[in-house]
């Protein structure tokens, strides 16, 4: 399965936070009702990696 985003002339900076899990789908705000292609939720793995 491919995903489809919409094209820019410019290239989109993307900040992927720790603790989330992110997903390239189309979504729409629910407050504005913008069209968004990237889905963040908190992960569901709990502490860090690191300890």
């Amino acid at each position: 399965m491919g995903a489809v985003a919409p094209a820019s002339p410019d290239p989109i900076p993307m900040v992927l936070l720790p603790g989330f899990d992110y997903r390239l789908r189309e979504w729409r705000h629910p407050e504005t009702h913008e069209t968004r292609w990237l889905e963040r939720r908190k992960s569901a793995l709990q502490g860090d990696a690191d300890d």
